[in-house]
């Protein structure tokens, strides 16, 4: 499929899912996801006096997003890990309402 024929499927009402589903295998959502997963205190930065190393925090968030995708698709991190991505970073808002203006 050519990037015109994906241009005029791309519509103002599955722009989300697309999104959603171009953003699963990227370094955006899983650093977003280690960022959420931090803020619920499902991954520590510390732990026993410790202070665990950024490196260290990257594989863990890696290895904790895979299982949270196997497990459930819409675990609650993940989520928000998804929304930080499409609504905070790549303005959703606003790419919608320019699809809107195209069809019509």
């Amino acid at each position: 499929m050519s990037g015109l024929e994906s241009f005029k499927r791309l519509s103002s009402e599955n722009l989300k899912f697309v999104l959603i589903n171009a953003i699963n295998k990227t370094e955006t959502l899983a650093s977003r996801f280690r960022h959420c997963a931090g803020r619920s205190l499902m991954t520590l930065r510390r732990y026993k006096s410790q202070d665990k190393s950024v490196g260290r925090q990257q594989a863990k968030g890696k290895i904790l997003l895979k299982f949270v995708e196997d497990m459930d698709d819409n675990f609650s991190i993940l989520k928000e890990a998804r929304r930080e991505v499409i609504e905070d970073f790549m303005d959703i808002k606003n790419a919608k309402r320019v699809l809107q203006w195209i069809e019509s």
